[in-house]
C-alpha cells in the first residue's frame, strides 16, 4: 500500500526532468556542485536504501532513477527467469521518452515489437506504471542478416542487411574466416588490407588474387580461404545487393533492432562467427557515424547488448569485441552509452567493464557475487570483506520475494558507493514474454 500511494502522488513529465529531491543530490551529487536538474530516467520503486559503508537500511518507497547527461557503461547481471528483459525494457522505452535512442542486441527476438504499446496485463497493474504514463510503442527498425533467411523464416517486419567488402576490416576478416595464421601470413594479409583502403583491391576475388601471388601462403592455405570466401559469399553473409544503414534510422529517431535469431550457442558452429562480424559493423557504423558527424552530435544513444560473453569474451578476439572495446572506451565523449548484461560475469573481457557508472544485480545472483562485485569496484573496501547482517537480510528478502510474483533487483552507484534495492516499472512498449 505504501508504494501505491506514493506510486499515485508522482506525475512525470516526458518533457520535463524531475525536480531536484534530496535524494537526488545524494545520488547524483554533480547537482550540488552546478545546480543543474540532470537527466534522469525512472526505472523502479525503490524498497531499501543501502549504503553499504555503514549498513544501516532506510525503508523509502521513493521513484529508482538512473542519469544520462553523461554518457556510461553499466552492466546488469541476472540469471534466467530473473526478469532482465523486462528491466531492459523498461529502462529502454523510458529513455526513450527523454530522447534518448536504443540500440538492441537482440539474439531471441524479444524487441521486435517494441513499436506496439505494452499489453494491458501489464499496463492495467497499478504498481507497474507511474501516475499518468501510458503505454506507448517507439518506432524502430528491425535489422536481420541477410544469410540468417536461409535458416528460419521470420514473422515480422525487418530490412535484411549485408556486409559490403568495402565495409570489411581486417579483424572481420580474421572473424569470418575462422582460421590461425601465421606472423608472416597475417603481415601478408595487412599488406592486402592496406591496398584495399587505397582503392587498388575492389572485391574479394581480387583479394584472393593477390593472395595467390604472396609465397608465404601455400597452395593448402590458400585453397582453404578461398573455400571460406566463396562460402560467405554463396551465402550471402557478405555481399552489396542489401546496405547495411543504421545512420539513417537513428536520424530519423528510430531505434534499431538488429535481430540474431538463431545465433548458434555453440561456438564451433560454423555460422557462429557470422552473427559476430554483424555486430561489429553495428557497432563500428554507430561509433564512426557519431564520430565523423553523421549522427548529430546532440544525439544519444543507448545500446542495450544482452548474453555480452558472446561478443566480449574473456578468451578469444573476435572483431566484435575490438568494436564495442572501442565503443565504450571513446564513446563517452561522443553521447554514446551501453548496458552490457549477461549471466555469468566471468566470461566477458575485464577491460570491457573497467569503468562503471551503475551494476545491476538480480535477485538470484547470489551474496557471493553481491560480495565479489563490491570488493572489485571499491564500494566496500577490501579489508573489510563482509556485509553488516542487515544488508544480508534485505539481499535475501530480494530471492524470498519471488515467492509473490516480484523480480527486485539491486542497483549500486559506483561512485556514490550507494545501493539501492527496487522494484521493475514495466516497459512502455510491447513486452515479448515467455
Amino acid at each position: 500500500m505504501e508504494n501505491k500511494k506514493f506510486l499515485d502522488e508522482i506525475k512525470f513529465d516526458f518533457l520535463k526532468n524531475y525536480k531536484n529531491s534530496s535524494l537526488q543530490k545524494v545520488l547524483f551529487p554533480e547537482v550540488k556542485k552546478y545546480g543543474y536538474k540532470p537527466l534522469v530516467i525512472p526505472i523502479g520503486v525503490s524498497r531499501y536504501n543501502v549504503p553499504f559503508d555503514s549498513g544501516y537500511i532506510e525503508k523509502y518507497g521513493r521513484v529508482c532513477q538512473i542519469e544520462f547527461n553523461e554518457s556510461h557503461v553499466s552492466l546488469l547481471i541476472g540469471m534466467r527467469g530473473s526478469g532482465k528483459t523486462f528491466l531492459l525494457g523498461s529502462i529502454a522505452s523510458r529513455s526513450y521518452k527523454s530522447e534518448v535512442i536504443p540500440v538492441f542486441i537482440d539474439l531471441k527476438g524479444e524487441y521486435v515489437y517494441i513499436n506496439k504499446p505494452l499489453q494491458k496485463k501489464f499496463s492495467e497493474q497499478k504498481s507497474l506504471m507511474l501516475k499518468d504514463e501510458e503505454p506507448e510503442g517507439i518506432p524502430v527498425i528491425n535489422l536481420v542478416p541477410y544469410f540468417s533467411l536461409k535458416y528460419q523464416k521470420f514473422n515480422f517486419d525487418f530490412v535484411p542487411v549485408q556486409i559490403s567488402f568495402d565495409e570489411l576490416t581486417i579483424n572481420d576478416f580474421y572473424t569470418l574466416v575462422k582460421r590461425e595464421f601465421t606472423d608472416t601470413q597475417r603481415e601478408a594479409i595487412s599488406k592486402i588490407f592496406s591496398l584495399k583502403e587505397k582503392g587498388k583491391i575492389k572485391n574479394f576475388y581480387e583479394m584472393l588474387e593477390k593472395l595467390k601471388k604472396m609465397p608465404k601462403f601455400n597452395y593448402q592455405t590458400i585453397k582453404q580461404i578461398d573455400t571460406s570466401i566463396r562460402r560467405l559469399i554463396d551465402y550471402g553473409v557478405i555481399g552489396s545487393h542489401y546496405n547495411f544503414d543504421v545512420i539513417t534510422p537513428l536520424k530519423e529517431g528510430k531505434a534499431i533492432n538488429l535481430v540474431l535469431k538463431g545465433m548458434p550457442t555453440e561456438k564451433k558452429s560454423e555460422i557462429y562467427n557470422y552473427y559476430l562480424a554483424y555486430v561489429a559493423l553495428l557497432i563500428r557504423k554507430i561509433f564512426h557515424g557519431k564520430e565523423n558527424g553523421l549522427i548529430p552530435k546532440k544525439l544519444k544513444i543507448l545500446t542495450v547488448l544482452d548474453e555480452a560473453s558472446r561478443f566480449i569474451p574473456n578468451k578469444g578476439e573476435p572483431s566484435s569485441k575490438h568494436e564495442i572495446k572501442e565503443y565504450i572506451s571513446r564513446g563517452r565523449y561522443l553521447g554514446l552509452s551501453i548496458i552490457i548484461a549477461t549471466q555469468v560475469i566471468e566470461d566477458i573481457d575485464p577491460s570491457a567493464y573497467a569503468q562503471l557508472k551503475y551494476i545491476f544485480l538480480s535477485y538470484n545472483v547470489g551474496l557471493d557475487v553481491l560480495k565479489r562485485i563490491c570488493k572489485e569496484w571499491g564500494v566496500i573496501e577490501e579489508e573489510r570483506y563482509y556485509f553488516s547482517d542487515t544488508v544480508k537480510s534485505y539481499y535475501r528478502k530480494m530471492t524470498k520475494n519471488i515467492r509473490t510474483g516480484h523480480r527486485d533487483w539491486m542497483l549500486i552507484f559506483v561512485e556514490n558507493k550507494n545501493g539501492v534495492i527496487f522494484r521493475p516499472l514495466a516497459p512502455l512498449f510491447y513486452h515479448l514474454s515467455e
